[in-house]
């Protein structure tokens, strides 16, 4: 519930309060490279540290950055030695950690292939994290990591030309094919 408290009220401990309330415009323009600047400027204490993931759990959850919202809420959790079940969290901790994002995206190809969302959601948690531009080591791509040759198959499939595995939509569907 303190962290909640934290990331929801932006209650800070440093001193870098206003760096921090920075974040928000930063990630409304989309200007990621400001924020990692004004990240590696500031000393790795352990208020800061704290105050850093608060911020970006909040702003990341707000701009639609769901993996590093998550991220920053598991180093939360981590740094406050949280140790209680997942059923004992504030629901919006639960929904952070576990975001409704891609809705209509999920929504439609869970019907158009008879699979639960629960199956797609579960599988890009486990596979990207909810990021839609993930890349692996190996070559897999987008939220569900498919390979570029088993996407092209896929796509064959569908009959479709040209796609791109970074957009979330995309990389749903192909999924949810294979």
């Amino acid at each position: 519930a303190d962290i909640e408290r934290a990331i929801s009220g932006l209650s800070l401990r440093s001193r870098y309060r206003e760096i921090f309330s920075s974040f928000d415009k930063y990630f409304s323009i989309g200007n990621m490279d400001a924020i990692n600047r004004e990240i590696t400027a500031l000393p790795d204490d352990e208020d800061a540290h704290r105050d850093r993931h608060c911020a970006l759990a909040r702003f990341s959850g707000i701009y639609g950055h769901h993996h590093l919202s998550i991220l920053s809420t598991i180093e939360l959790l981590k740094a406050e030695k949280t140790r209680h079940s997942l059923a004992l969290m504030p629901e919006a901790t639960i929904r952070r950690l576990f975001p409704d994002a891609y809705t209509r995206c999920i929504g439609e190809q869970s019907a158009a292939f008879g699979i639960s969302p629960d199956i797609l959601y579960a599988v890009i948690m486990a596979e990207s994290l909810f990021k839609h531009d993930a890349a692996s080591s190996a070559g897999a791509l987008g939220l569900m990591q498919i390979m570029p040759p088993t996407a092209r198959g896929i796509a064959r499939q569908l009959n479709v030309r040209e796609y791109d595995l970074r957009d979330a939509c995309t990389s749903i569907r192909f999924g949810a094919q294979y």
